[in-house]
């Protein structure tokens, strides 16, 4: 790394170990005392965490769960879950995380598909705390979490293009050696601050966890609602002297303004992008605040089935005007990627194709899944005829003659409206001519099974929402006056934000269930009739009265995030769950967005 990177001193933990367990108890009786992990301003030590760790692993295996299991975990993202991982693994199974935010239907398709055989979850009795387990009776033959690549450590489910997630079976050897083939560039150490901002069941979580743990460092939980909520985050960064930042490009995008008003701490030493592709152009406004000296911005290619990360790049200013790429530099030392054609053949430099990724970080594929991990997993020969696996990773890619790597996309990145393909770069970069768009991103989207169109998600300055209409027809005009009638986006989302999934990602479902924008009436009735028509077209339901309460009407934690994210996004307010103590209500809640309102034009 540049010398402008601090490089602490490393731990002495050995990285000979054999699993993650076994690294983590050793780290833990090497320094008890060391604090493992900052949750929500409890402190626990690595000594407390091992200890928690080896109690649950006793419940687990006197229940019946053994070497070879399945473990699914279903917990809130904090000290339960991380001490629920660990249990796991010392009673010799594999765990499973399975977000309790998901919908029903899909947590079950995962405990079903899975064959697993205990769940922990979050105690639901009062007055009891910390995790439950709960075993799961099975008619079928238990399935190993073994494999001819070595032992499981965790599965992670994916979508998958059939709408059934598949799970990726990930061993301990991919995860130990992930740290070790990054060890030289990244040099972590006990002195390194990581946060938790993903949910365990997005695998960028493997990399902010693991890489605290199994470096003595610590890991700072992030709550969900801070997560969603860029100022209370980047709050949080600073006071809790984070060293070591993770984020998808999107979040982060997000992110850059609050940090920018604030400030960042002189602890920060990375900020790592994974997870999709980024877009360096975008990165500007950071550059011009900060420079790129420290902390250093680093980008990372890489797929759950490859163990999160392939490649790594410090991205460098004068790269920040390549918008048409997304720069992922070189392979970490165990990993190797070939650019293939169509046919097969691997291309040279310059040429660009599909990344097959071929190593020590490929995982052993698809849980009861032969048919799929036959056909996207390979063993082959390198360059050099040694014998490899190798994962056909779908991305399209390029060498560059200096023998960095740079990602151009998915290979189904283009865009198909009825039967037009659209490549939506195009379209944001004319959208981005507008003075008052800070940021885009058009994207398609699903409105019915039939009806795929194309969006346009736009973040302007706060002071620019209240000309929001305006600003709506100036880039209907632009666009129509400048594209094919097919490449013109159907609808426009203004905002001071992206709003984002749990795991960091453009969250296309939440734009596309908002009501047609428009600028809001100063009226308290309007706001009462767009709270409803917010409320109706999450709920599902009209059958409801101004005073009814959110939860009774069925909605739910999550559809509560969602619905405050709209709300928030049309109306210009930062209303937050807990103003919202005493009930949720359309009356209560347009009562505060009023004020809001008021207040700002006080």
């Amino acid at each position: 790394m540049h010398s402008s990177v601090d490089k602490p001193a490393t731990n002495s933990a050995e990285t000979s170990s054999s699993s993650i367990e076994d690294l983590f108890t050793r780290i833990a009786a090497q320094t008890p005392e060391a604090i493992a992990i900052s949750d929500r301003g409890r402190q626990v030590s690595y000594g407390t965490l091992c200890d928690c760790a080896w109690t649950l692993s006793k419940q687990l295996v006197d229940a019946g769960v053994g070497a070879g299991d399945f473990v699914a975990l279903s917990l809130e993202r904090g000290t339960d879950m991380i001490c629920a991982m660990l249990a796991t693994l010392m009673a010799g199974a594999a765990y499973i995380p399975v977000d309790p935010r998901y919908p029903s239907e899909r947590r079950a398709f995962i405990l079903d598909d899975s064959h697993a055989v205990a769940l922990i979850k979050d105690s639901d009795e009062s007055g009891k705390k910390g995790p439950r387990i709960d075993l799961i009776e099975r008619t079928v033959e238990r399935q190993a979490a073994t494999s001819t690549h070595g032992r499981i450590a965790y599965v992670i489910y994916t979508s998958g293009s059939t709408g059934k997630p598949k799970g990726v079976m990930v061993t301990h050897h991919n995860v130990l050696r992930l740290f070790r083939s990054t060890a030289d560039f990244f040099e972590f150490s006990s002195s390194d601050v990581w946060c938790g901002f993903h949910s365990p069941s997005f695998d960028f979580s493997v990399w902010e966890i693991w890489g605290a743990l199994l470096h003595g460092g610590r890991h700072v939980i992030v709550p969900v609602e801070t997560a969603k909520d860029p100022q209370q985050f980047a709050k949080l960064l600073f006071e809790q002297a984070v060293s070591v930042l993770n984020q998808t490009p999107s979040a982060f995008r997000n992110l850059i303004p609050s940090l920018v008003e604030q400030g960042i701490g002189a602890d920060l030493r990375y900020v790592i992008f994974g997870g999709e592709k980024l877009d360096v152009a975008a990165l500007r406004p950071w550059a011009s605040k900060f420079g790129m000296d420290r902390p250093a911005l680093i980008n990372m290619y890489g797929i759950t089935e490859t163990t999160v990360h392939v490649t790594h790049k410090r991205l460098a200013p004068g790269e920040l005007e390549q918008s048409d790429q997304s720069p992922v530099g070189t392979p970490l030392s165990d990993m190797q990627i070939r650019v293939v054609s169509a046919s097969g053949e691997t291309l040279s430099a310059g040429s660009a194709g599909v990344m097959h990724v071929g190593g020590e970080g490929v995982s052993a594929g698809y849980l009861r899944r032969e048919l799929l991990t036959a056909e996207r997993f390979y063993e082959a020969p390198d360059a050099e005829g040694v014998m490899r696996r190798w994962y056909d990773s779908g991305d399209i890619g390029m060498q560059l003659e200096n023998g960095e790597f740079v990602c151009l996309g998915r290979a189904d990145k283009q865009l198909k409206i009825r039967g037009f393909r659209i490549e939506p770069g195009e379209i944001e970069s004319l959208l981005r001519n507008d003075p008052d768009v800070i940021d885009c991103v058009v994207s398609a989207a699903d409105f019915a099974s039939d009806d795929r169109r194309l969006i346009a998600c736009i973040v302007v300055p706060h002071a620019s929402l209240q000309s929001r209409d305006q600003i709506l027809r100036r880039l209907k005009s632009l666009t129509e006056s400048s594209l094919p009638t097919h490449m013109c986006p159907s609808r426009y989302f203004l905002g001071t934000e992206f709003l984002m999934t749990a795991n960091g990602k453009l969250d296309i479902d939440a734009y596309v269930h908002q009501p047609q924008q428009h600028s809001p009436t100063s009226s308290e009735a309007s706001v009462h009739e767009l709270v409803r028509n917010v409320w109706a077209q999450l709920l599902k339901s009209e059958s409801f009265t101004n005073d009814d309460e959110f939860f009774d009407q069925g909605g739910t934690s999550f559809t509560l995030i969602k619905m405050l994210q709209t709300i928030n996004l049309i109306f210009d307010t930062h209303v937050r769950p807990d103003a919202l103590s005493e009930g949720i209500t359309v009356s209560r809640l347009a009562g505060l967005i009023h004020k809001q309102r008021q207040s700002k034009t006080a």
